[in-house]
């Protein structure tokens, strides 16, 4: 076609001169064509090529790679202003419209200069179109296709073309195509949505584009195609009636013929520069208000559609209703100006959140195709029936997808559960690496760290029976000014020999979540020991016992609960006789407790805790919380399929967290708490309301259901909403809960981690390149060969590859070239086939299925018992909302308290807001300068090639500052939990990672800013470890409690993700001199204030 023009263009200018087309051929084609021409057309292929290649392409290509966990909010991608829960009307409004038009600034910015420079070349050639219509259209599709912009930014080029003289089917077509044919585009909807929706969505958008639009100019818009091929849209633009600025402006700015003539190389580029700056400020001036215009009305549509009120209000039976709902489905959406690629990650998110796909059909090709401000800036330039026409199509096209898919949704779902099982079938027999493990090293001997009386003046309160200190040397760097303060250790070199393999499964949800470490001084010598989860592929856990800063492996026999998956374990003394029992909470087998007898735990008098086997405890905490005098346990649920992507809208009851009060003897009281089941991921005991009483709160994966309950005496409960003690919002998608006092104003805090991620688009190169770093890091660890780093790396994009198909993509997700990789994604396609299609009652069909297909996958296939447990309806999300509050999104929290038992977060303000996929977050004060820190564990399998890395801000007299890199504690590492403990008895505070990944990794303490004291509690009863108890100490003199000298910590036994650190209050010291006071608050209400002498440093145990 641009040949063509071209040589169009040279028999114009050859008859001009009086010759004939064959006789400028003759006398060269470069003397006489116009050189204007030839400047224009290298303007706009310099404008194409910088923007493919500097954004768009860069920025489509990452939004493919990141697909649903592209970050968004309202209409856009990127957030320049962020809004919480409770913001007012006005302030989402400006951070709606600010945020779009941040968004939408590039593509906006090309479409309008290079819409200018289409004119500008238009208006240089005489033949602008083939004869026929579907041609036209055909070539609107060829040019709108690769721009690759949205419907919002196609449109100042449309305009330029349709200023130029262009065909209106050609300019409408490329309109279309620009944002509904892009090849990225088309294959992140194949890639995200089912196959039927995105065969759908491409079928009616290649007829729009080429048969409605041109049967559309045909009998609807004849008129206005006419003027069009005429060229009578310039005179109508130039006769704008020229009243005000705007109108004088357009009116006198109208394009205008270029005069002929020969133009040397100087002169056609002035030409071109006064021509193309006319022409830019002429798009400029029709569209760019009408962009802002569009702004605001994209905010105003934020706030009057919220999609879970969408998905709420779409019926699911009647063919009236349906049809009904996807006509008004597709006319509101429709209206909204979406970005490019918004309509498929939006829609992809509606999917997993329950969406139905007839309805999801409508929304990606409504969202996408079409918008408000198209409609206005075509009303302006051609014609009010041009635009309406031209909306009624794509609404038309919108309600023919979801008809498609309505028609092929049946028979879709059966062809894609065949071919799910016929994957399954003729996959290969899956053998898994084996995981070595040898057996436990002979025992060996270290002298028990001694114990000594302290001397201390009982100020006031409840006497105390004694403190015992166990001195610890003076913490001193041992490392260079410069050096990093935390230096990495490979876990087998001081004895942690866990390993793992890189396997497909660690994507499948449930399998995943590698948490699961606790410390705890099991056998009374003085060094705290260790249990971790081991490798999914071994099942249960190991323990370790600290020999003098080495671990050794110890015997430990769990019985059958060792056979499966640990997801998270604890040491707390639930027995009462002061030592740490181990709780263990396991993948489909239950939660049990192993007595602590002399520092050794056997499976004979192990207790079964009265919780179903399915719940999937992920969560626990501990405390006294009927006041009784002894420990109750909570435990946090996280059952499949409880409003998670397969079942967004229903519940199920085993996944209710459940209190058991202690009865003593074994015996436990069960109860139900929680009035909205969830995903729990964390639970934290603490007195949020600082009433004297200890309040749960619960922290709910996908839900939105984060809940508080309070306890009064005699064990009553009630469920509360965080705001009804302070809090000022839920988070979205909560991971974790911590307590501390960041600021040292003697009241506690609190952090709540979730997925809070910046936007940051990664191209393949650069996660290419953090593959290669993270095999890098590994092989660093472990001295692996060249060849074992090059498999890492094939092993690793292999899984980051690998999107997560809990949305029901079927088959056409499991792309991976790799057999062993297709049939665990066919694996877990069909597992949330057959969740998403199951009866309310336990599903006996869909099991048997389900077992069946997984037979030979042993590994996943106890998956499929969650199909017989029940699913009840879950209450909207609206009614959550009004009952909960609003969630917060993709941000995590620091809600500060203030004085009169309310909390403000001042996360954003601190920068301590998006640190990534946020799990294990806490505080503890690492470099002991007396202020706390805070620790993040970040990262998911499916993220491998992301770059995320744990995060570490640094506390600097209550001020945050992002410090990783200077701390030492970068690492692209997936990682979830982890523990913070001293533990060489060097005096500081060391850290150690749960298994995640080839091997455990230790974070040594080689720069501390100052001593550390341990305060440990002791009582008698059955809470013997005082969880719930406060402690404050003072320094240097001071013997009243005010903020600045003093510091407070809780005793806990809880909060985080997967992890529980030593039952102690640890406290950094600093440059103080003495500890001068400490305050014990006890969990009953007494108070014990004491004088320590002597004391600076060391692990101190109270005794009343």
């Amino acid at each position: 076609m641009l040949t063509s023009l071209l040589q169009e263009k040279v028999a114009s200018m050859s008859n001009k001169n009086g010759a004939s087309p064959q006789q400028a051929q003759r006398s060269g084609f470069g003397r006489d064509l116009d050189l204007r021409l030839v400047v224009a057309l290298a303007l706009a292929v310099g404008l194409a090529l910088y923007f493919w290649t500097q954004s768009r392409y860069p920025s489509l290509g990452a939004k493919a790679l990141s697909g649903v966990e592209t970050p968004i909010s309202g209409l856009a991608f990127d957030i320049l202003i962020r809004t919480l829960p409770g913001s007012g009307l006005w302030e989402r409004m400006w951070a709606n419209t600010a945020n779009w038009v941040f968004t939408n600034l590039k593509g906006m910015t090309f479409g309008v200069f290079f819409g200018a420079s289409a004119l500008t070349i238009l208006s240089l050639i005489r033949r602008r179109s083939f004869n026929g219509r579907f041609a036209n259209a055909a070539m609107g599709a060829a040019i709108g296709a690769p721009l690759g912009v949205c419907v919002n930014c196609a449109v100042p080029i449309a305009l330029g073309f349709h200023t130029g003289r262009m065909r209106l089917e050609t300019t409408l077509a490329a309109m279309i195509a620009s944002p509904t044919l892009n090849v990225i585009v088309v294959t992140m909807s194949f890639a995200l949505l089912p196959l039927n929706v995105a065969l759908a969505k491409l079928a009616v958008s290649l007829c729009m584009v080429l048969v409605g639009i041109p049967l559309l100019c045909r009998f609807v818009l004849h008129r206005e195609a006419e003027a069009a091929q005429a060229g009578e849209i310039s005179a109508k633009l130039a006769g704008v009636q020229k009243t005000g600025l705007f109108g004088w402006l357009a009116g006198n700015l109208a394009p205008q013929e270029p005069q002929p003539g020969h133009y040397p190389p100087l002169q056609a580029i002035a030409w071109l520069m006064r021509t193309y700056a006319r022409n830019l400020f002429f798009i400029a001036l029709i569209t760019v208000p009408l962009m802002l215009g569009a702004a605001v009305l994209g905010a105003i549509f934020v706030e009057l559609v919220r999609p879970s009120a969408l998905i709420l209000v779409m019926p699911r039976s009647g063919d009236f209703a349906i049809i009904g709902a996807m006509l008004a489905l597709a006319v509101v959406l429709s209206f909204a100006p979406a970005p490019i690629a918004f309509d498929v990650i939006l829609t992809a998110s509606l999917l997993g959140m329950g969406l139905q796909d007839h309805f999801a059909a409508v929304a990606v090709v409504a969202l996408g195709s079409f918008s408000v401000y198209a409609f206005l800036v075509i009303w302006r330039a051609i014609s009010a029936r041009t635009a309406l026409a031209l909306w009624a199509m794509c609404v038309a096209a919108a309600v023919l997808a979801g008809a498609i898919t309505v028609k092929t949704g049946g028979p879709f779902q059966a062809w894609e559960r065949t071919r799910l099982i016929q994957t399954l079938a003729n996959g290969p027999q899956i053998a898994w690496p084996e995981i070595a493990s040898s057996p436990p090293p002979a025992p060996s001997t270290v002298a028990p760290v001694a114990n000594r009386p302290l001397d201390f003046d009982l100020l006031d309160g409840t006497p105390v029976a004694r403190v015992t200190l166990r001195p610890i040397p003076l913490a001193q760097a041992s490392v260079g000014a410069t050096d990093p303060v935390f230096t990495r250790v490979y876990g087998p070199d001081i004895g942690l020999d866990l390993h793992d393999e890189i396997v497909a499964p660690w994507l499948f949800v449930p399998f995943g979540l590698h948490g699961g470490i606790a410390a705890a001084d099991f056998d009374d010598d003085g060094w705290v020991d260790l249990a971790l989860r081991r490798s999914g592929l071994q099942g249960g856990i190991a323990l370790y016992r600290n020999v003098g800063g080495r671990f050794e492996r110890q015997p430990f026999d769990a019985g059958p609960p060792g056979e499966v998956p640990a997801l998270t374990l604890a040491f707390v003394d639930l027995i009462g006789n002061s030592d740490p029992d181990l709780v263990l909470a396991t993948d489909g087998r239950g939660v049990f407790i192993y007595e602590n007898r002399g520092g050794r735990f056997d499976q004979a008098p192990a207790i079964k805790l009265d919780t179903p086997d399915t719940a999937r405890t992920r969560a626990m905490a501990f405390a006294d919380f009927d006041r009784d005098g002894r420990l109750d346990i909570a435990l946090g649920n996280n059952a499949l399929t409880t409003g998670d992507a397969s079942n967004p809208n229903k519940a199920m009851p085993i996944s209710a967290n459940l209190i058991l009060l202690n009865r003593s003897a074994g015996r436990f009281d069960r109860r139900t708490i929680n009035q909205f089941t969830g995903q729990t991921l964390t639970l934290l005991a603490s007195d949020i309301n600082r009433d004297g009483r200890i309040d749960l709160l619960a922290g709910n994966d996908v839900a939105g259901t984060d809940a508080i309950t309070e306890f009064f005496e005699g064990g009553t409960l009630m469920d509360r909403a965080g705001r009804d003690l302070g809090l000022p919002y839920p988070l979205s998608t909560t991971m974790s809960y911590d307590e501390g006092d960041w600021n040292n104003d003697l009241i506690p805090d609190y952090y709540g981690g979730q997925i809070g991620m910046a936007s940051r688009l990664l191209d393949e190169v650069d996660q290419r390149k953090n593959i290669e770093n993270l095999c890098a890091l590994w092989g660093q660890d472990a001295g692996w060969s060249d060849a074992q780093r090059t498999a890492c790396q094939t092993d690793a994009g292999r899984l980051a590859s690998h999107k997560l198909n809990s949305g029901g993509g079927g088959l056409s997700n499991c792309t991976n070239a790799d057999a062993i990789d297709q049939t665990i994604c066919a694996a877990e396609a069909l597992f949330w086939h057959l969740s998403k299609k199951r009866t309310p009652a336990p599903d006996v069909a869909a099991h048997k299925t389900c077992t069946r297909a997984l037979a030979r996958i042993p590994l996943v296939q106890n998956l499929c018992n969650v199909l017989l447990d029940i699913h009840l309806p879950k209450p909207p999300a609206a009614v959550i909302e009004d009952t909960m509050g609003a969630p917060l999104r993709n941000s995590n929290t620091l809600f500060t308290g203030q004085p009169d038992r309310t909390f403000v977060d001042l996360a954003e303000a601190q920068g301590v807001d998006l640190p990534g996929w946020t799990w294990d977050a806490r505080f503890a004060d690492l470099d002991q300068d007396g202020w706390q820190d805070l620790s993040i564990m970040t990262g998911y399998w499916s993220r491998l090639a992301s770059g995320d890395s744990n995060v570490f801000y640094h506390n600097v007299a209550g001020q945050f500052e992002l410090a990783t890199l200077a701390f030492g504690l970068e690492d692209l590492s997936p990682s979830f939990s982890a523990v913070r403990f001293d533990y060489d008895r060097d005096g500081d505070i060391d850290m150690i990672r749960a298994l995640s990944g080839p091997h455990v990794v230790v974070h040594r303490n080689d720069r501390p800013a100052g001593a550390a004291l341990w305060v440990a509690l002791r009582q008698s009863g059955g809470n013997t470890q005082a969880i719930g108890a406060r402690v404050t100490i003072c320094t240097n003199g001071a013997r009243t409690i005010l903020p600045g000298s003093c510091q407070t910590r809780p005793i806990r036994a809880g909060g985080g993700f997967a992890s529980f650190d030593p039952v102690a209050a640890h406290f950094g010291l600093g440059a103080a001199r003495e500890v001068s006071l400490i305050q014990v608050d006890w969990p009953d209400g007494a108070s014990s204030t004491l004088a320590p002498k002597d004391l600076l440093q060391g692990e101190i145990v109270i005794t009343r």
